[in-house]
C-alpha cells in the first residue's frame, strides 16, 4: 500500500485519491506534464531568478492547466500553480514542505492546496 501524494493518507491506486486531485486540479485525473522535464525546469528557474516575488530558497516555476485540464504546462507569465523541482543543495525539499503543510493543516492552520508529482 502506498500513500496519496496529496493528502498523505493510504491509497491503493496510482498514488492519488480522485477527490484529492479534484481539490488540487479540478479534475479526478492527474494532468500530464506537457513539455516539462527537470533539466528544463532548472534552466527556467534560473532565468526567473530576480523576476519573481515568491519567497524561499529553492527554484520555483509558474505553471497552468491547459483549457481541458489534461496537461500541466510551464507558464512564463502568470500561472495558477507553482512547480518546485528537486535541487541538489536541498534534496527532498518538496516532500519536506508537503509534510510540514499537512502537519500545519492538522493543527488547524489553513494551507493552500499542495501535492507532489
Amino acid at each position: 500500500m502506498s500513500v496519496c501524494r496529496i493528502c498523505l493518507r493510504p491509497e491503493e491506486g496510482d498514488g492519488y485519491h480522485p477527490r484529492c486531485l479534484r481539490g488540487l486540479f479540478g479534475t479526478a485525473r492527474m494532468p500530464e506534464p506537457a513539455g516539462i522535464d527537470v533539466a528544463r525546469l532548472h534552466a527556467f528557474g534560473h532565468a526567473m531568478a530576480g523576476r519573481t516575488s515568491l519567497p524561499g530558497s529553492e527554484w520555483w516555476i509558474p505553471a497552468r492547466l491547459s483549457p481541458g485540464r489534461r496537461t500541466l504546462e510551464v507558464a512564463p507569465g502568470r500561472g495558477h500553480f507553482v512547480l518546485k523541482p528537486q535541487t541538489a543543495p536541498f534534496s527532498e525539499q518538496p516532500e519536506n514542505e508537503l509534510v510540514t503543510l499537512r502537519i500545519a493543516e492538522l493543527a488547524g492552520v489553513e494551507v493552500p492546496p499542495t501535492g507532489l508529482m
